[in-house]
């Protein structure tokens, strides 16, 4: 397929962009998916709520080949999606520690059960905004605890800034998930997550089946990657180049 361009949505750009601009790749960071433009329909990536976003943006886009999904079959109908084509289409959607088709629901109810007291400050924490305010907050819901000081610092400003509103409507969220399955010509998905991720749990990212509450990789029917040392900031955490290392494999395999 030879993609060489790639939209990033919600997604820090410190990294990724320059990255994958010195291989080559025409990088565009933005606020919603569209693509715009003339050439190949481009590769988008998601991170966290944005790739809840582009799941929900893929459903109402144009088939671009005839890959094929293998999900397992869906739960009882959910809400209406929107309408299929009424969107450009995509070559590609690469979700990184992504909220799953489900929602954000079944996770808290596992991370509750796992560990109530860090169920409890993840909670507060998008609730207060804390972690604008407190570096251990910033660091217990995003990063690794050997990211340096000086970026915490940089990075916590960062979040504070691009964050002073709530990018979804939690309400309006949890009314239309689990999001319908998706179109058998849905673009071909990469699905990466993180070990460390006090977000988005492994579960999310590569548990088998519907019944396991619709998780992403079982979604788009493929293999789930799983970063150990790594946290919910995956674009910008401590190793983030494994991250990078992984979408570019997948890239150039499309």
């Amino acid at each position: 397929m030879n993609v060489r361009r790639v939209q990033m949505v919600t997604c820090p750009q410190e990294n990724f962009m320059p990255y994958f601009s010195t291989r080559g790749y025409d990088t565009y960071a933005q606020d919603s998916a569209a693509s715009g433009g003339g050439g190949r329909a481009p590769v988008v990536i998601g991170h966290s709520f944005g790739g809840l976003i582009v799941q929900k943006y893929i459903l109402g886009s144009a088939a671009t080949s005839s890959h094929c999904s293998s999900a397992s079959p869906p739960p009882p109908p959910p809400p209406p999606g929107p309408t299929p084509g009424s969107f450009p289409p995509l070559s590609g959607a690469a979700f990184l520690c992504s909220v799953p088709p489900s929602g954000n629901k079944q996770m808290v109810m596992r991370f509750l059960r796992r560990d109530p007291i860090m169920s409890l400050k993840l909670t507060w924490g998008f609730i207060a905004r804390t972690f604008a305010s407190s570096r251990t907050a910033c660091r217990e819901l995003f990063f690794s605890s050997d990211l340096p000081e000086d970026k915490l610092d940089r990075y916590q400003k960062f979040l504070a800034a691009a964050s002073p509103t709530r990018l979804l409507d939690l309400r309006d969220m949890n009314a239309q998930v689990p999001l319908p399955p998706p179109s058998p010509h849905a673009p071909p998905a990469f699905v990466l997550g993180a070990a460390q991720d006090t977000v988005v749990d492994p579960e999310a990212v590569q548990a088998s089946g519907w019944a396991r509450g619709g998780e992403l990789a079982s979604y788009y029917g493929t293999q789930g990657v799983l970063l150990q040392d790594l946290a919910h900031d995956c674009m910008l955490d401590t190793r983030w180049q494994r991250a990078a290392a992984e979408l570019e494999t997948w890239l150039a395999a499309l």
